[in-house]
């Protein structure tokens, strides 16, 4: 009797793991559709990927630009201006960082 009991439960388990395996293809909402040809338009691919760019370029120039100021100009020199204050070297930061990412 305990191995007919055991037997259901393998089934009701089998059974459960291949409604769980085969799902329905569902239709596409409206909403679906629409963001689908939004975003199969040129334009749109364009102004994201240039917004895209211009952030990844402000990034990289935000980092390069702090990494300058922490140990003087990297492109020069190294002088030791150790007097300087924070609203300096965050202006240095920034006009740094415009001139590395334009």
């Amino acid at each position: 009797m305990a191995s007919t009991v055991s037997t259901s439960t393998t089934d009701v388990t089998n059974e459960a793991k291949t409604k769980a395996k085969y799902q329905p293809i569902a239709l596409p909402t409206t909403e679906q559709m629409m963001m689908e040809d939004v975003m199969s338009n040129c334009f749109v691919k364009t102004a994201i990927s240039g917004l895209m760019g211009g952030v990844a370029g402000l990034a990289f120039g935000l980092f390069s630009a702090s990494l300058e100021n922490a140990h003087g100009n990297l492109d020069g020199p190294l002088i030791g201006d150790a007097g300087k204050s924070t609203s300096q070297v965050l202006k240095e930061m920034a006009l740094n960082m415009k001139n590395k990412s334009v």
